[in-house]
């Protein structure tokens, strides 16, 4: 929404500096010392407003896109890091496997709460996306940051 609010700003401004605003709607505003050059009318405004809006909003929703590209392959690989330590744990007896089978069910249940934000995320508004959108990378890169340390104590560990 920023960024919406950050362009309809620019233009509204850059429309009234090129010559001001009539509300008359004729086309025509007296923009010269002496004469009736043609000016910017209401409609001119409000017309490049909602152009700039829609152009705000499209940008928005490709970012959204894109984000969602990018975290949705996040979400693979911790389905490839999940497999990872599953075959590990089969591979391990006793104590290490008890502890690895621990914090599978421990990521395990990160990764569903971090899915369901990741769903949130998806249907939210523009306004609340934005505001959403550091939490649920914050809390993958954690999650991922969780996994790669599983993965390397597990994979020291001797059967």
């Amino acid at each position: 929404m920023r960024y919406l609010t950050s362009i309809l700003t620019s233009v509204v401004a850059a429309t009234l500096a090129m010559g001001g605003c009539s509300g008359e709607g004729d086309g025509q505003t007296p923009n010269t010392p002496g004469g009736t050059g043609t000016g910017t009318t209401m409609n001119d405004v409000q017309r490049e407003m909602g152009e700039a809006a829609d152009a705000a909003g499209n940008l928005l929703e490709q970012k959204k896109n894109e984000f969602l590209t990018a975290i949705n392959r996040q979400s693979e690989d911790f389905d490839d890091h999940l497999a990872t330590l599953r075959a590990r744990a089969e591979e391990l007896e006793g104590e290490a496997r008890l502890r690895i089978n621990g914090v599978i069910s421990s990521l395990e249940q990160q990764t569903i709460a971090w899915r369901n934000e990741l769903a949130s995320l998806q249907d939210a508004s523009a306004d609340a996306w934005e505001e959403m959108q550091t939490g649920v990378q914050d809390a993958a890169d954690a999650l991922e940051l969780a996994y790669r340390d599983a993965i390397d104590e597990f994979s020291e560990e001797s059967p």
